[in-house]
């Protein structure tokens, strides 16, 4: 993921239309929802036809939003029951799947991170959640199995940091040595929705073995602050304290989940420690904010999509830990009636602002996303997250109605037998071969100069 800082244009709010919203009415949610779904979709369509690629939407945008997109764009239609999109979105997924069946394409070597294969593999997952029919020859649920099997192939070995996951999968691309809270914090979230969906222990085990080493890296604080990163190249003796919505956002989901499935002191904790969000809320009109660079207009083109990740995992926490959903739902209506307001036009011409509160502006893919985020993000508390058990009773504690699928009838999203996780003891990985850095480097160097 690059950090990018980018001009953007500036227009006055209070010269915009707003989309009509009642935050306390599901049929005025969904509305709302809809006009933003549309025109997000319209955008890629036409992106889509000049430049005959499924999965991509426009520059300056980057790889590892495009699947967060989709991943919106699946989680609208099983909240909103619109299932219009999600041909476009099937086909843009398989597209970008890539030689290993994990979401790593040859055109993305050049700045592949294992946080980008994360965002399209949680893509898949959800797709297994919310009961979508299987393409053919493939499982959603081995698609996001298979990004998992690869991440674990790359843990950092103990004398490296005690362990952890890189920013980049390659060793030639920059940022290498990083080793950031958003990638672990994503490795984490992936690995307790396996867990949750297959019932399977490996999963749940990596999960802890993540949060374990993001604490014992100090980049969860003893008060659950959620710093930003460190560098491999001092051992990780260094921390970068900067805090963004949206890792402190993806270890509150995982940790609420994992607290579903265990009922452990230690998730309840951690849930209520992550929870304590109001360094992210603007205090007196009540909005999610971006404060490391909302106030001084400094948001790059990736950081002006935390904020939409943060209200995801937001509503998708309180579905899993109820004992949220007072605060999650107050914190969503208030922002969701603010992005509403400052979205304007429709199709093509959709534009939503980024800032809710007083801030920065401008428009763009991230902001749209946003706004749709945490309007749909209402909808969970009765739709649930879909996430239901392949494996045994792990129904969502006190949640929403789960899901019978966007497609109609049943649909066998348990992992292949060939796929099925094991022990981390006995492979180091989900019971697939391993795949040696040798091969991961050569492919990428390659590919990197066929582009």
């Amino acid at each position: 993921m690059h950090r990018i800082t980018l001009a953007l244009p500036l227009f006055l709010s209070a010269a915009r239309a707003a989309i009509d919203l009642d935050v306390t009415n599901d049929s005025s949610i969904k509305d709302a929802a809809s006009k933003i779904a549309g025109g997000i979709a319209a955008q890629y369509k036409s992106v889509l036809e000049e430049s005959g690629v499924p999965g991509l939407f426009n520059d300056p945008h980057y790889w590892w939003q495009f699947g967060y997109t989709f991943n919106t764009l699946i989680e609208y239609a099983h909240l909103t029951g619109d299932n219009q999109y999600n041909d476009m979105t099937k086909e843009a997924l398989l597209f970008q799947i890539g030689d290993l069946d994990a979401f790593m394409p040859p055109n993305q070597t050049r700045n592949l991170g294992n946080e980008d294969q994360a965002f399209w593999g949680l893509a898949s997952l959800t797709a297994a959640e919310v009961g979508w029919e299987n393409p053919e020859g493939k499982k959603w649920i081995d698609l996001a199995t298979n990004v998992f099997n690869t991440q674990v192939e790359r843990w950092n070995p103990e004398e490296t940091c005690g362990g952890g996951l890189r920013w980049q999968i390659f060793p030639f691309n920059k940022g290498y040595n990083y080793m950031s809270s958003m990638t672990n914090g994503m490795f984490f979230l992936l690995s307790a929705r396996l867990a949750k969906i297959t019932g399977n222990e490996t999963y749940s085990e990596w999960a802890t073995k993540s949060y374990d080493w993001a604490r014992s890296a100090e980049l969860i604080s003893e008060e659950y602050s959620v710093w930003d990163g460190t560098d491999a190249d001092s051992n990780c003796s260094e921390i970068n304290k900067l805090q963004w919505s949206y890792p402190r956002g993806v270890y509150l989901e995982g940790s609420a989940i994992l607290y579903n499935m265990t009922e452990d002191d230690k998730w309840k904790e951690a849930t209520e420690g992550f929870a304590q969000t109001e360094l992210f809320v603007e205090e007196e009109a009540g909005v999610i904010i971006e404060p490391a660079c909302e106030w001084n207009e400094k948001c790059n083109v990736d950081q002006r999509a935390y904020k939409g990740i943060f209200a995801r995992s937001l509503a998708r926490a309180a579905v899993s830990a109820p004992f949220l959903a007072e605060t999650s739902n107050k914190i969503l209506q208030a922002s969701a009636e603010k992005a509403a307001e400052r979205c304007d036009g429709e199709g093509e011409e959709l534009e939503c602002e980024f800032t809710w509160a007083d801030g920065q502006e401008g428009f763009g893919l991230g902001e749209n996303t946003n706004a749709l985020q945490v309007i749909q993000g209402l909808l969970y508390s009765k739709a649930g997250t879909g996430s239901g058990s392949e494996g045994g009773e792990n129904e969502d504690r006190e949640g929403g109605e789960g899901s019978e699928g966007s497609e109609g009838g049943a649909n066998d999203n348990s992992p292949s037998e060939t796929d099925s996780a094991n022990s981390p003891q006995e492979t180091g990985a989900a019971g697939r071969t391993q795949i040696t850095w040798a091969g991961l480097i050569l492919a990428g160097a390659l590919a990197a100069f066929t582009v």
